[in-house]
C-alpha cells in the first residue's frame, strides 16, 4: 500500500520567519527530523506543500528560497517532492491553501489514494486543505495557531513524531 505524508513548511517544519529565504534564519522545529526518519521508516512518500505569496513580488530572492529548500533538507532528510504555490495572497489560483490544488498535485505525483495520504500543519488553512482534498489533516499548533484553529481541527498532536504517529494509524 502507497502511503504519503504531507508537511506545511513555514511554522510546521522550520520556525516562521518570513520571508523565509534566508539560511542564516532556518531554525527546525524540534522534531522535524525524527517526524521524517519514522514517515521513512514506514516507506511513506514525503511532500512539503507550502504557500510561498513572496514569489509573486519582483525582489524576492528567489535563490534565497531554493537554498533554504536545500537547507531543510540536508538537516531533516530527502523530500520526495516540493508543491508551491507562488502566487499573491490576493490571487484566484487553485493551489493557495486552504484550496485543495497543492494537495490534488501530491496525490498524483505520488499516485496514491486520498484514504492513504495526511497533511501535517500549523494553522486552519492547512486542515481546510486537507478537508476539502479528501486527506487527514493533522495539526501541530504553534505560537501563532490560533486557538479558533485548535478547537476546529479534527487531530491535533503536539509535535511532529506525534503527528506522523497518529497518522499512521489512519492511513
Amino acid at each position: 500500500m502507497k502511503r504519503a505524508i504531507l508537511f506545511d513548511r513555514d511554522g510546521t517544519l522550520i520556525e516562521d520567519n518570513p520571508p523565509n529565504n534566508d539560511v542564516s534564519a532556518v531554525a527546525l522545529m524540534p522534531s522535524a527530523a525524527g517526524a521524517i526518519a519514522l514517515a521513512r521508516e514506514w516507506e511513506c512518500r514525503i511532500g512539503v506543500i507550502s504557500n510561498q505569496p513572496a514569489i509573486a513580488v519582483e525582489s524576492f530572492d528567489m535563490a534565497g528560497f531554493r537554498e533554504v529548500n536545500t537547507l531543510i533538507q540536508q538537516r531533516i532528510g530527502s523530500i520526495d517532492a516540493w508543491f508551491i504555490c507562488p502566487h499573491a495572497e490576493n490571487a484566484d489560483c487553485e493551489c493557495r491553501k486552504p484550496r485543495p490544488g497543492l494537495v490534488h498535485s501530491a496525490i498524483r505525483r505520488f499516485d496514491v489514494s486520498p484514504a492513504h495520504v495526511a497533511l501535517v500543519g500549523d494553522i486552519g488553512a492547512d486542515i481546510e486543505a486537507a478537508a476539502r482534498a479528501g486527506v487527514l489533516g493533522i495539526l501541530v499548533p504553534n505560537a501563532k495557531t490560533r486557538e479558533s484553529e485548535v478547537r476546529r481541527a479534527p487531530i491535533v498532536a503536539s509535535d511532529l513524531v506525534s503527528a506522523v504517529r497518529r497518522a499512521l494509524e489512519f492511513i
